[in-house]
């Protein structure tokens, strides 16, 4: 799952900037990973205000057990969060 390939990113950052820098950085890929996902503006907020990659990460892992207590269907994008495709007008 993508959320899981955040909680590597996070890491990876950790190791190459240290934990607080990579915490600050990691905010702002961090709605990328969880877009479409259930109560995910909940999380966004909660992450805006973590302040060491230690809090995130636990806060990216609990997100990651309430989804799968949810079961599988948790994990379908809520539909109002994807693209609309529009047609575009060639000329």
């Amino acid at each position: 799952m993508r959320l899981e390939a955040g909680v590597r990113h996070l890491a990876m950052l950790v190791e190459c900037v240290g934990p607080e820098h990579a915490a600050r950085e990691m905010r702002k890929h961090v709605a990328w990973y969880i877009k479409g996902l259930p109560n995910s503006a909940r999380v966004r907020e909660q992450v805006n205000h973590t302040r060491t990659a230690h809090e995130m990460t636990a806060l990216l892992r609990d997100y990651l057990g309430d989804l799968a207590a949810r079961g599988l269907e948790a994990f379908t994008p809520d539909p109002s969060a994807l693209p609309v495709e529009t047609s575009r007008a060639s000329g």
